[in-house]
Order: C-alpha cells, then sequence, then structure tokens
C-alpha cells in the first residue's frame, strides 16, 4: 500500500499522559472534546470538577464512575471494583462490535498506576486466592507474570475504542547511578513499566 492510499478513519487521539501528583493531568484530559467518560481509579475527580466550578458547559460533559470507592471485594448485591471495571469494558466493545454508538467521545483512564494497584489487589483478595505468596499482603511471582498480560488486555481494547483516549500515568523521579541523570519514570508494578509507551501514539 502506497502511503497516498492510506486511511486511518476518524482523527482519534489516543494518548498517554504522565506527571507528578498535583500537575494538572486530569484536568488536562477535561480539556478533550465532547463527553468525557474518566474511569477514576484516583478518587481525585473533585479536583476537575472544582476547577471548572461554575463552568455548567463544561461540568455537564463530564462523566465518572468512581472505581476508587468501590470495595475490592464482592458483597452482596455489589460487584468489586475490578469486575465492575471489566464489565463496563466490554459493554463499550459490544457497543462498537454492534456498530452502535459509544456513549462518550472521550475516555480517560485515571490513572493506570492505581489501576495497576487495584488489580494486583484483586489478585490477592479476590480472583487469584488459591496462589502462594510469602504472605496475605505481598504479590508473588506468578502473579506478575499474569499482570503484564492482564493489563495488555485492558490496553489494547480501551485503545481500539471509536473515540479519543486519554490514560494517565503518575510519575517517580529515577537517578541512573553510572550517569547522574535524572529521569521521571511512570509508576507502574513489574516489568511492563518500560513498555507501556509503546501501545501509545502519543506520550506526554
Amino acid at each position: 500500500m502506497k502511503a497516498t492510499e492510506f486511511s486511518s478513519g476518524p482523527d482519534y487521539v489516543k494518548t498517554l499522559v504522565i506527571g507528578s501528583s498535583g500537575a494538572g493531568k486530569s484536568i488536562l484530559a477535561s480539556t478533550f472534546p465532547g463527553i468525557k467518560n474518566y474511569c477514576d481509579f484516583d478518587n481525585k475527580i473533585s479536583s476537575t470538577i472544582k476547577f471548572h466550578l461554575g463552568n455548567k458547559e463544561i461540568l455537564e460533559k463530564i462523566e465518572f464512575e468512581p472505581y476508587g470507592k468501590m470495595p475490592i471485594k464482592p458483597s452482596v448485591g455489589k460487584k468489586s471494583r475490578m469486575q465492575s471495571f471489566i464489565d463496563d469494558m466490554k459493554k463499550w466493545c459490544d457497543l462498537q462490535n454492534a456498530g452502535k454508538p459509544l456513549p462518550f467521545e472521550t475516555l480517560v483512564i485515571d490513572t493506570i498506576t492505581t489501576l495497576g494497584d487495584s488489580l494486583l489487589e484483586d489478585y490477592r483478595e479476590v480472583s487469584q486466592l488459591a496462589v502462594k505468596r510469602p504472605n496475605k499482603d505481598q504479590n508473588s511471582q506468578s502473579d506478575y507474570g499474569l499482570f503484564g498480560n492482564h493489563i495488555r488486555q485492558i490496553i489494547t481494547p480501551a485503545l481500539a475504542l471509536d473515540c479519543h483516549v486519554v490514560i494517565i500515568g503518575h510519575t517517580k523521579p529515577d537517578k541512573d547511578e553510572s550517569s547522574g541523570i535524572i529521569t521521571n519514570q511512570i509508576m507502574f508494578p513489574g516489568a511492563f513499566s518500560d513498555k507501556i509507551g509503546l501501545y501509545f501514539e502519543e506520550v506526554y
């Protein structure tokens, strides 16, 4: 195929936005077009709402699901945090596969860092109870092997949705002892932290 024949369809932005806490990443996501659907694992949607307080036009286009406030374990009449998120992702993928419009124009996962923590907590408390661990509060090596595959299964369909996708991550300073150079690395469990940027068209 020649480059002149290439057609990418609608021009949706698929971006990873990383930065330190309080840098304004969630507020940046609120400037994307249309209805924004925040998957709020950080319990910090209030900062975005306060920033736009008084601007009814913007606030009416912000929807969110407070996954961070959901219980990690299922209870009577309530699904667990990760099961709720996975079920919602499936619902959106099913809509797209059926040729139906999504109920939002921008999907925001806020943040991939705390989503990762929730996923590992789910392994300990819900879905991988039979796995042997050094202690009940520490994940096993097999958990981290499963984690990389599971995160790919979340990121890949999210980025395939016909909408803008903004995935947010926290960073931490990391010093190279040989060169003395300090860089900001994404806070993310396991070896997948070095690969996560490969999945995105743009990283800021």
